[in-house]
């Protein structure tokens, strides 16, 4: 298993994979009925290679793959299918989604934020830096970009990718980002097993930080 998503209406876990077949890698998904215990195979045309990251939007699961390609299937529809499909030029470093607000970091050396809005792939955001994590925040209203080098810190960008802050305090990479529902917190983990809790409003920490043992 690669990665999971709990959707809020619950009841079904989702989970990504991968099968490697006699002559390529093909990408999977499948449902897991959290009563029964069960699961069920999306069905349709998978991806071309692992499924790396699955996130719940407005517009239905969203599948990210190693194919440079992202999916959407209708949670609604019975059986599951893999739906319309997006592609893009660079494998995708990590996905995040919240309402029809889709982002994708794109792997070096394009160094790029791949946005799609109500299923439409945006124009690619030019960024200064390799990015790392990402999180959507619930409101749509911001994106966190986390970074590479040393120090590293965590971009605020707008809804169409503009650069709104820069949170400066982690001295590796970020390994991964947060909102919290109310949109006013933010946690960024970095790779040297520090977390960090800001103010999304005041662009500073909160409270201090932690270091994981």
């Amino acid at each position: 298993v690669q990665t999971c998503a709990l959707p809020i209406s619950a009841g079904r876990l989702f989970a990504g994979s991968f099968e490697d077949g006699t002559n390529k890698v093909r990408g999977v998904a499948r449902a897991w009925d959290l009563a029964t215990g069960r699961a069920e195979p999306i069905g349709g045309t998978p991806p071309d290679n692992r499924v790396s990251d699955i996130a719940e939007s407005a517009d239905g699961l969203v599948v990210c793959a190693q194919d440079n390609s992202v999916y959407f299937v209708d949670t609604g529809a019975a059986p599951l299918q893999f739906g319309p499909k997006l592609s893009f030029e660079n494998a995708p470093k990590q996905m995040s989604a919240a309402g029809s607000t889709v982002a994708v970091t794109s792997q070096s050396p394009r160094n790029a934020l791949l946005l799609i809005k109500a299923k439409q792939l945006q124009p690619e955001v030019k960024l200064d830096f390799e990015p790392t994590a990402v999180a959507v925040a619930p409101n749509e209203s911001l994106i966190a970009v986390g970074s590479e080098g040393e120090p590293a810190p965590v971009c605020l960008l707008d809804a169409s990718g503009g650069v709104v802050a820069k949170l400066e305090r982690h001295k590796m990479a970020i390994s991964a980002l947060a909102f919290a529902p109310d949109c006013a917190t933010l946690a960024s983990g970095c790779a040297n097993k520090e977390i960090v809790v800001w103010d999304v409003t005041a662009r500073a920490p909160d409270r201090k930080s932690t270091r994981l043992n």
